[in-house]
């Protein structure tokens, strides 16, 4: 899955979480928005609504091979929505590749 836009276009980018075991967890991230070269253009929190990490993007110059690196710090939750202290934290990174048109 991937983004499209067009130059000045604003939208949001993100990503949806899972537990592959079907632990409950909260999760805080942030992201990073990176060209084919590895520079960063932009990064900041990102926001959080439930198991979904995401961000408004505005992307500033066209290209392809661009991408939002997101940096999700998962935390296992007890049955009553506690930290689990027993579980250690998670951090994931997911990519979420972009394309900006000139026109």
């Amino acid at each position: 899955m991937g983004y499209t836009f067009k130059l000045g276009e604003e939208k949001e980018v993100g990503v949806e979480l899972s537990s592959t075991d079907g632990t409950p967890f909260s999760t805080a991230g942030t992201y990073k928005y990176i060209d084919k070269d590895g520079n960063e253009l932009t990064s900041g929190p990102a926001q959080v609504d439930g198991k979904k990490v995401f961000t408004l993007l505005k992307p500033t110059q066209a290209g392809t091979y661009h991408k939002v690196i997101f940096v999700c710090s998962n935390t296992p939750l007890d049955d009553q929505g506690q930290p689990d202290q027993s579980k250690n934290v998670e951090t994931i990174m997911p990519s979420v590749p972009i394309t900006v048109f000139p026109y």
